[in-house]
């Protein structure tokens, strides 16, 4: 196995580092805002099952609850 050679990064280098790093932090946050915001906005119309299911019986219980609705 081959060793890895650390070279000392210069300050700058680590500042630009840091700097690309707080931009993911700052986009990533505003992901996770829009995406609570779209679930206040619709979670009422979203039933949660009381017991968490595989995506799968997910699927099968959706189908389900489709055959037993009368139209």
């Amino acid at each position: 196995m081959s060793a890895k050679k650390i070279r000392p990064m210069d300050p700058e280098s680590i500042l630009n580092t840091l700097e690309h790093i707080s931009q993911a932090i700052d986009a990533m946050t505003a992901v996770v805002g829009e995406l609570r915001d779209y679930l206040d906005e619709h979670w009422d119309v979203v039933e949660v099952p009381a017991v968490a299911l595989e995506p799968e019986e997910l699927e099968l219980a959706e189908l389900a609850g489709e055959e037993r609705t009368v139209h």
